[in-house]
């Protein structure tokens, strides 16, 4: 019996050499990590001031930092701010929770900007934020919607202002 079970083991052995082996096996990924995957590249969005001023806004996604650039009606730069987020999955639902905000360019440059969150969702290459729903949250309910522009050029990092 022995012997029957040595030779078992190294057909298995050989079998796992031909045709790969466990560690071989993609690893699945996280529901988390599938999140932040998908998040990857650049979006944008316009909007209007109050007083009427057009804003152009751009992020860039590039591993788990994000910069996000803000832009006057003629799209000059007025402001730049970089901060790490990570992604959590919960009950299918997406939280965005950033962290290490920092202003890097504009006349608070430098500055340090409030860590928060935000539910989610991307469809149809639109991202969707809604904000507001936090508990204690004092600020008004209201949603962003971003437009994918392209595909990340770099991975380390995003590019810079």
């Amino acid at each position: 019996m022995g012997r029957f079970v040595s030779i078992a083991v190294v057909v298995w052995m050989l079998a796992l050499g031909a045709h790969g082996s466990f560690a071989d096996a993609p690893e699945e990924k996280s529901p988390n990590e599938k999140a932040v995957e998908e998040l990857q590249g650049r979006w944008e969005r316009d909007v209007k001031l109050p007083n009427g001023a057009p804003l152009h806004i751009e992020k860039e996604i590039v591993g788990q930092s994000e910069i996000v650039r803000t832009f006057d009606g003629e799209r000059r730069l007025l402001e730049a701010h970089q901060v790490d987020f990570e992604v959590q999955v919960v009950a299918g639902h997406r939280i965005f929770l950033w962290t290490n905000a920092t202003i890097i360019d504009g006349p608070n440059k430098g500055k340090p900007r409030e860590d928060g969150r935000y539910v989610y969702t991307v469809k149809d290459g639109k991202w969707l934020c809604v904000r507001g729903l936090e508990q204690g949250d004092m600020r008004p309910l209201f949603v962003e919607v971003w437009t994918r522009m392209e595909k990340p050029v770099r991975k380390d990092k995003p590019d810079a202002p």
